[in-house]
């Protein structure tokens, strides 16, 4: 039988802490730790690999614990191989806990001695290098706390511990151990203790004070079958000190349930079960009724975390009444009346906008905590009363604040319940299994929040998995159990069908649940997240297209619910007083009866259809009757969703197959442009919706010959508003365009062309990749021009938002993807137009953006004919492309192949990932030309791809500074140029290129650090090809040096004049020339010369360094020696 991958883990880990036992004594002799410390981490690891689940290595601490600290307190063992199985034993305790691992830990008293040694040794310590320290006193601390729970008094080394575990109260790791071994030594020394106990007992302020006495009164009441009430005396509790600290510690419960203090709250927490007991002993009914009171009167705490240990508080409250107290009677009445009635009594309102959520949550939590209880021992009609009347409702709790929709915390909590009433071990009615089986059910699938989702879905198979089949049978259960929960939208239009086909025949009761329950709680009932509505709609339109509909419809008695339902609702909202409310139920379930009618069999029948639209009408027109424009107000979910409607209305009203077919108004038109005018573009979901609504509309109201205006005059109107929208880049409007008749489409595209934004361009060529018919009829009839197309592909604007001209160009490529066959095998009016984008989809595919690159070459291999290996990288298989086919024969082809490329190498912003692989492919490819001329012919075609200085302009400012990061990493790769290479003319390029003078101060700036970056590399590159011909380098570089030194002084001359702004960019210029500068001198091992540099410096801040020596120049200088010595 195969093992738990868990359980292989933990033999693994044995084994280590064996092997990691036996070994220590080696390391401690040669003291070479680095081997061991590395095993030490690899057990870590696998010790925190447990924290989801420490249940299987909690059952092996009994052989890992010991076999870890077998001859640990050995006088002679090594400080340091302490210090690393310390760390074992702490991570041990963190993944379980310290009491689990503490069960495991010794109990010799003989090692007091050793262990108080250690502590007192240690704790003074000031060695740094033992910065782990701490992982030794926690093991220390929780051997000693094992060893004082043995069964002896300490009294002779009472003083001795104290004053040893009182240097590490500063802390907070260890303030729990400590408080344990002081709860241990004054229950056991009274006497001795006394001054202690009374201060602890009396006026607890300090937090360790009030967990020293938790841990005090706990070894009391464990023992109490021993001690008599007279006896506690000795323990200095009586009647009168029972009652002030009662008192005590319900005013400073209440003073820190309204503060942020939930680490003092909690202990305070801990205190009351352990005083009510004592106060029973004791018969205190008074104080026993205060703490009561106290935790009914605190369930609404603000922390979470209080609340759970309130409602955990409150159980152990209940059960002293009935187990020690046996005030059963008294028990029962509270949690009756006070729990499970307020809860349900709670959940009757009619709204839950005013319902203290917090103090229902503690309610809900008390019920989980109890409800083994209430199943065993109170009558049925109670868990009835859970079952029926709160789990459902609770299950589907929700408030609306502000902005946010809570109740998440109220449905977990319900889980809960039903999660503790399944493990309860208990009788459970079948009405109860049924009740609790169906809402868990319901919500495991169709509850919005994947995590309350998750939390059903597990409740649900605890009760499944114990009571199962006391209502379904075996492969139902599994059945039920194997659907996923993951996607709701899968929930809603898969899980739905899988439903119908378990239930629909065997448990009809339970298919009829779930559709009343889709309706109550989606439709009619006040779930805010109105996406339901339409999932709702969705799953019964994927219940239509999948089964009988006619056997749907009768076997769910479909129809009879819906209409009763919608009659119930207009009758109560003839009276309602919340109009806003009455119109947001209306929109849902207009909604759900326009998606009904329209995309399902539904409503087949003609008499159901008719009334099917006579509840429609009405309910329309009660929707329309509240002006959702006339007062501004934020666009919110709701109004998302009234806006949907109203679209969905349109729709409706224009659908070929409603024999009523109203016209469009002039009124119409104002909430049509209001709507559109009102959609967030920025969430795509929401713009998706819209997006296909308004396609909808527009290619209805575009139709020339069946027009759907109430007149011209709203006609004309709506048009001159569209264009209007157009013109102001509504990207709503804008993706709409190509629903229009093809002239009309031309007409205003054209017009509004040189207005259009980027992201409005890349909408309209989105739709019209969508219609393939409607792109080929542009095509074909000249609508849409070719040169368009063209001029998609080379859009490269620039903005602040960056190069949003990449939206149009991957548009453009996705559209002549989608309509390639067209393009190809069309006349030759498309061939003509394919052969014009070719140029530049060539360049595209060489660009940095990834996908938009993929696009592009995968286009140009279908083009070509091509195939590709898709196993190498991307620029592998471009530069290959380049070999293989036509682009190095054509000059156009050629160009726009290494301005793309140049692009990606020469990127501003690019993952070294992406520039070392291009990088080295173009290493590959330059490598791998045949013959010296090829190289050449490559080298000089890739400068003449620069744009000279009379070319340059605002719009190929950006490529020129690319180009320049091209050439300078090209350089800085170490390639060897051919000898025949231009490099005083490249020289000339570059020395024109950074006099232009631009109108963009940072253009201008970049553009002349890429020319200077690039001096130095020019004269190497010079050097290397003329490495035999000293006359021809000398001359050469001296030239750039002196260029170099005639920036580094006009700039320093001229900052005194200039602004601000001018004297940054003459200060980086100045930078960046002596960089250049210092780089030739480094290159030419110049170092006397560097010197001289350095010197002629007013600071060693070669930034900030202004020239004072004239006669510099000549004497930095490259002299004919040190090209030789090079």
């Amino acid at each position: 039988m195969n093992k738990h991958p868990n359980e292989l883990a933990v033999i693994t880990l044995t084994d280590k802490i064996t092997v990691l036992n036996e070994t220590s004594s080696s390391y401690s002799k040669n003291h070479d730790y680095k081997l061991l410390e590395s095993n030490v981490e690899e057990i870590t690891v696998i010790i925190n690999s447990f924290q989801n689940d420490p249940s299987i290595l909690e059952k092996k601490l009994h052989i890992i614990v010991p076999v870890l600290l077998d001859e640990f307190f050995e006088e002679t063992k090594d400080i340091t191989i302490k210090i690393f199985k310390s760390k074992i034993f702490y991570n041990l305790s963190k993944v379980t806990s310290l009491k689990a691992t503490s069960k495991f830990l010794t109990t010799n008293v003989f090692l007091l001695p050793l262990i108080m040694n250690d502590l007192k040794s240690l704790g003074k310590s000031t060695e740094n290098r033992i910065v782990d320290i701490w992982y030794l006193h926690y093991l220390l601390l929780a051997s000693l706390n094992t060893v004082v729970q043995s069964p002896f008094d300490f009294k002779d080394n009472y003083a001795e511990i104290i004053e040893a575990i009182n240097s590490f109260k500063n802390n907070q790791l260890f303030i729990t151990i400590l408080c344990q071994i002081r709860a241990q030594l004054y229950f056991k020394n009274k006497e001795k203790s006394k001054h202690d106990i009374e201060k602890v007992t009396s006026n607890p302020e300090q937090n360790e004070d009030l967990l020293t006495l938790n841990y005090y009164l706990k070894l009391l009441i464990v023992n109490a079958k021993s001690i008599d009430i007279e006896e506690l005396e000795q323990f200095f509790l009586t009647v009168l000190s029972m009652e002030k600290l009662t008192c005590f510690i319900l005013n400073s419960a209440s003073a820190s349930a309204s503060s942020s203090s939930s680490n003092r709250m909690n202990i305070l927490n801990k205190l009351l079960p352990k005083l009510f007991i004592l106060n029973g002993y004791f018969e205190n009914w008074d104080a026993l009724e205060q703490i009561i009171s106290w935790y009914l009167s605190h369930f609404s705490n603000q922390s979470t975390d209080t609340r759970f240990i309130i409602a955990h508080s409150f159980k152990k409250i209940l059960n002293t009444l009935c187990n020690e107290l046996k005030e059963v009677e008294m028990a029962q009445d509270i949690l009756i009346n006070d729990i499970i009635l307020t809860t349900a009594s709670l959940l009757k309102e009619k709204s839950w906008d005013m319902i203290d959520i917090d103090f229902l949550h503690t309610n809900l939590l008390i019920i989980a905590e109890s409800i083994k209880y209430i199943a065993n021992s109170l009558t049925s009609t109670y868990l009835l009363t859970i079952s029926n009347e709160i789990i459902p409702k609770s299950l589907t709790f929700q408030q609306l604040q502000l902005k946010s929709i809570k109740g998440n915390q109220i449905k977990d909590a319900t889980n809960f319940i039903c999660w503790s009433l399944a493990r309860s071990r208990s009788t459970i009615p079948i009405p109860v299994l049924d009740s609790v089986f169906l809402n868990l059910l319901t919500c495991s699938l169709f509850d919005h929040a994947y995590i309350i989702r998750k939390s059903s879905t597990a409740a649900l198979q605890e009760l499944l998995g114990r009571y199962g089949t006391k209502i379904l049978d075996h492969p139902t259960i599994m059945k039920i159990i194997e659907l996923p929960i993951n996607d709701i939208d899968h929930s809603y239009s898969e899980n739905i069908i899988t439903l119908y086909s378990i239930f629909n025949v065997k448990f009809p009761e339970y298919w009829d649940f779930i559709i009343s329950w889709l309706f109550d709680t989606n439709i009619f009932g006040t779930n805010f997240n109105l996406g339901s509505v339409k999932l709702t709609a969705k799953s019964f339109t994927s219940l239509s297209n999948h089964v009988d509909t006619a056997h749907l419809v009768a076997s769910s008695n479909f129809n009879a619910k819906l209409f009763q339902r919608i009659q119930q609702f207009i009758k109560a909202g003839k009276s309602s007083k919340d109009r806003y409310q009455l119109q947001l139920d209306s929109a849902k379930i207009v909604y759900l009866l326009i998606e009904l009618i329209l995309r399902t069999k539904i409503a087949q029948d003609k008499d159901v259809l008719q009334k099917y639209r006579n509840f429609l009408d009405e309910l329309i027109t009660n929707f329309k009757a509240f002006d959702i424009f006339k007062r501004h107000r934020n666009i919110n979910s709701n109004r998302l969703f009234q806006y949907t409607v109203i679209l969905k209305i349109f729709i409706y009203h224009f659908a070929s197959n409603y024999e009523q077919t109203l016209k469009f108004t002039k009124d119409d038109c104002y909430r049509f442009f209001s709507i559109v005018k009102s959609i967030p573009t920025r969430d795509p979901l929401v713009f998706k919706e819209f997006d296909n609504l308004t396609k909808q509309v527009i290619s209805v109201l575009s139709d020339s010959i069946r027009s759907k205006f109430e007149n011209n005059e709203v006609a004309e109107l709506f048009w001159k508003e569209y264009e209007k929208q157009i013109k102001s880049n509504n990207l709503i409007v804008c993706s709409s365009l190509p629903k229009l008749e093809p002239r009309h489409f031309s007409e205003i595209f054209y017009k509004q062309l040189q207005t259009l934004s980027c992201q409005s361009k890349s909408k309209i060529i989105d739709s019209l990749t969508a219609d393939t018919t409607k792109f080929q009829l542009l095509i074909t009839s000249g609508l849409l021009h070719e040169n368009s197309l063209l001029d998609f592909l080379n859009d490269y604007t620039i903005t602040e938002q960056g190069d949003v001209g990449r939206l149009v160009r991957t548009s453009a490529c996705e559209l002549i993807s989608k309509n390639k066959n067209i393009l190809l095998s069309g006349s030759t009016t498309d061939l003509r137009i394919i052969s014009k984008l070719i140029p530049s989809l060539i360049r595209i595919s060489t660009e940095p953006a990834t996908e938009l690159k993929k696009l592009a070459f995968t286009l140009l291999s279908d083009i070509f004919k091509s195939s590709n290996d898709d196993s190498k990288s991307i620029h592998c298989q471009l530069l290959t492309f380049y070999d293989e086919e036509y682009i190095k024969d054509n000059t156009i082809y050629m160009r726009n192949f290494w301005k793309g490329y140049m692009m990606t190498l020469g990127a501003v912003h690019a993952t070294d990932e992406d520039l070392t692989e291009s990088l080295n492919e173009f290493i590959r490819f330059y490598n791998n030309r045949t013959s010296n001329d090829e190289k050449l012919e490559l080298c000089n075609e890739l400068i003449k791809i620069i744009p000279r200085a009379t070319e340059l302009t605002q719009e190929n400012l950006k490529f020129t500074i690319i180009s320049l990061n091209f050439w300078e990493r090209l350089f800085q790769s170490g390639i060897r140029w051919p000898f025949e290479f231009n490099i005083k003319g490249v020289y000339a390029k570059l020395y024109n290129l950074h006099l232009v003078e631009i109108h963009s101060d940072d253009g201008m700036l970049m553009l002349k650090l890429g020319v200077l970056r690039l001096f130095p590399h020019l004269c190497v590159v010079y050097q290397d090809i003329n490495n035999d011909n000293p006359d021809l380098v000398v001359p050469f570089v001296n030239t750039i040096i002196k260029r170099l030194l005639v920036l580094i002084q006009r700039k320093s001359t001229t900052d005194s004049t200039n602004s601000i702004k001018k004297k940054r960019i003459s200060e980086m210029i100045k930078r960046s020339s002596i960089e250049s500068l210092l780089q030739i001198l480094l290159e030419f091992e110049m170092y006397h010369e560097l010197k001289v540099v350095k010197s002629a410096c007013k600071s060693d801040d070669v930034s900030k360094s202004i020239w004072t020596d004239d006669t510099l120049p000549e004497q930095i200088l490259l002299k004919d020696n040190c090209v030789k010595n090079i």
